[in-house]
């Protein structure tokens, strides 16, 4: 891996880290397996990252507009949570933004054609129209009835802001070899039978959107 360009800077320097001393370890944990995968870009503003309780079906959230990332720590993988809302950062700071250029624009379209075929993405929008459901997602059930919250989660799940999030944190888990990480994503990932709503992709499923993402990076010179 080569030494980061000139003029570019840490994620870690763009993110105001305001976690609790408990919590601290497992956010900078993430952020050395994020170090060991990819160099970061330019992120301006800064981000500030903390620790806080949200509602108890939400395990973390990023706020555009005020430039923050919140982390549950009731959640039951902070670690795997914490690079899911980094990845929202990147998107909206670093990857949206340069959209326009032709080689990134050739990238990004590639990595949108990769989870779009997949057999994942498949279920996904088979569960859209489907009259039940089994409703899974980062290690715990969430309901068993299709009903409207249901299939709100759903759509949220095909929304293209969570179709970025999601493989970021698998490639980044991957990628890293990091066995923590690894080990929650196993407890996340599961069969795709059909009616049960799964947050992330087979093994077999992922190749192809991996190597879609090594594109994107290499074409920010992220990599």
């Amino acid at each position: 891996m080569s030494l980061p360009l000139e003029g570019f800077e840490y994620l870690e320097d763009a993110l105001k880290l305001q976690f609790s001393e408990m919590f601290r370890p497992r956010a900078e944990h993430a952020l050395a397996a994020i170090r060991s995968v990819h160099w970061d870009g330019t992120i301006r503003p800064r981000v500030i990252a903390n620790d806080a309780n949200l509602s108890r079906t939400r395990d973390g959230c990023y706020d555009q507009g005020q430039n923050s990332l919140w982390i549950s720590p009731e959640g039951p993988y902070p670690e795997s949570t914490f690079i899911h809302e980094v990845a929202h950062v990147l998107d909206s700071l670093a990857i949206s933004g340069r959209s326009s250029c032709t080689v990134f624009g050739r990238s990004l379209e590639g990595w949108r054609g990769a989870v779009v075929f997949k057999r994942s993405y498949a279920w996904l929008k088979h569960l859209e129209e489907s009259a039940t459901v089994r409703l899974y997602g980062c290690g715990r059930w969430v309901g068993q009835a299709k009903t409207s919250d249901t299939q709100d989660h759903v759509e949220y799940l095909l929304d293209w802001g969570e179709l970025s999030a999601r493989p970021y944190y698998q490639w980044v888990a991957i990628m890293s070899d990091d066995r923590l990480l690894l080990r929650q994503l196993n407890r996340i990932r599961g069969d795709l039978d059909g009616i049960t709503v799964n947050c992330q992709w087979a093994a077999e499923d992922f190749e192809e959107v991996s190597r879609s993402l090594d594109g994107v990076f290499e074409a920010m010179q992220y990599m």
